[in-house]
């Protein structure tokens, strides 16, 4: 990381900064946010899009996105064309494929530049700096009042950045990086993660906790990690239950007690999913069409909060067979770090969210796969 620290520090931030609004809004113009806002994130890609372009291959680059994306993107605009509402299906296209179309290549373009623990890094401090805003924000609005927006996102797509900037600075701490600074962020980031009261990204993280664990951390770090917990649930034990009474429902998932409801209610997400299931034996090839779940529902609900049976209801079973080979040859293909954030995407699209935060998944581990695609092949030629 060291080429980090030299005169393109904040080229480099820049393009982190465009990284992480582009995930975090899904749209290159946000619609129905304020005007000033939106001329600030245009302005943002324009700059960025400038910086990227002056770099050799960042074309090679959108060209690896585009080709692993065109799948995907066959099955949403083939999905298009029967939409009830073009509009609320384009937005769902444009943060699923433009936004990884955009912000992947300059993701690629970074790593490219100062490596994938350099871009990891650059990554990390951005997330930091927002997460200050948020802190800020959250303290004059409510800091605990789960309604109140956490700045820029709603607390299930900012529980799911959080974790996942945890899992990278696990990921830092098993490069050898410094431990000093890395303990601290990975602390902020984990608490971070739940004070959004999220259940998706914690069990992501928790899952992927559990895995890398055993591959990336040693006893040492594992015994840093428990005594901050510890420390953190004795200074605030008079809250941990009324925290943790948020995730009764999975006690009760457990124990077969469907009947209480809650914000989450098991009951309403197994409803969501039987009407899914429904929709998907009546359309089964090609589904009723990209943002139709709401109108064949009959619910309150927009869509079913699980990627699989959104996709399963609205693509069908072509949609859905296209979306599982692309994740499994990314899968495959990609190295642990890629393999990593497939798992943890894929168990947090599994309890929330909708078809356009698949931006997430592609984006990363697209980057990732083709970071240590040409890493190999680079080497390859050197060796030559």
């Amino acid at each position: 990381m060291r080429s980090f620290l030299g005169k393109e520090i904040w080229v480099c931030f820049f393009l982190g900064v465009s990284v992480y609004l582009g995930l975090a809004t899904g749209s290159v113009f946000p619609v129905g946010d304020d005007a000033l806002f939106v001329v600030f994130i245009a302005f943002i890609y324009f700059f960025s899009m400038l910086l990227a372009v002056q770099g050799l291959g960042v074309f090679a680059r959108f060209r690896d996105y585009f080709f692993l994306c065109v799948p995907v993107s066959f099955c949403l605009l083939v999905s298009l064309f029967r939409a009830e509402e073009p509009g609320y299906a384009i937005e769902k296209i444009e943060g699923a494929i433009l936004i990884t179309l955009i912000v992947g290549p300059l993701l690629s373009f970074l790593m490219g530049r100062i490596g994938k623990d350099g871009a990891i890094f650059v990554f990390l401090i951005v997330a930091l700096m927002f997460l200050f805003l948020t802190v800020l924000y959250k303290a004059k609005f409510g800091f605990f009042d789960r309604s109140v927006r956490y700045f820029i996102n709603g607390p299930i797509v900012y529980g799911w950045i959080m974790g996942y900037c945890a899992v990278l600075a696990i990921y830092l701490l098993n490069e050898g990086h410094n431990k000093k600074v890395l303990y601290p962020v990975l602390i902020a980031f984990v608490f971070a993660m739940l004070w959004t009261k999220s259940k998706g990204p914690v069990v992501a993280f928790s899952a992927v906790f559990l895995v890398v664990s055993y591959k990336w951390l040693r006893i040492k770090d594992l015994a840093v990690i428990a005594a901050a917990f510890a420390l953190f649930s004795y200074l605030y034990s008079g809250d941990i239950a009324d925290y943790f009474s948020r995730f009764s429902v999975f006690s009760r998932l457990i124990k077969g007690d469907v009947s209480e409801a809650d914000a989450g209610s098991i009951s309403a997400r197994l409803e969501m999913l039987d009407v899914s299931l429904r929709i998907f034996m009546e359309y089964p090839v090609w589904g009723v069409g990209i943002g139709n779940w709401k109108h064949f529902s009959e619910m309150e609900y927009w869509y079913p909060h699980n990627i699989f049976f959104e996709i399963l209801s609205e693509m069908g079973i072509v949609g859905l067979g296209v979306f599982l080979t692309v994740i499994l040859y990314l899968f495959v293909r990609g190295g642990w770090l890629s393999k990593i954030s497939i798992i943890y995407f894929v168990l947090c699209s599994s309890f929330s969210g909708d078809l356009s935060y698949l931006r997430f998944l592609l984006v990363f581990s697209m980057g990732f796969l083709i970071a240590d695609r040409r890493f190999y092949l680079e080497r390859n030629d050197k060796c030559i």
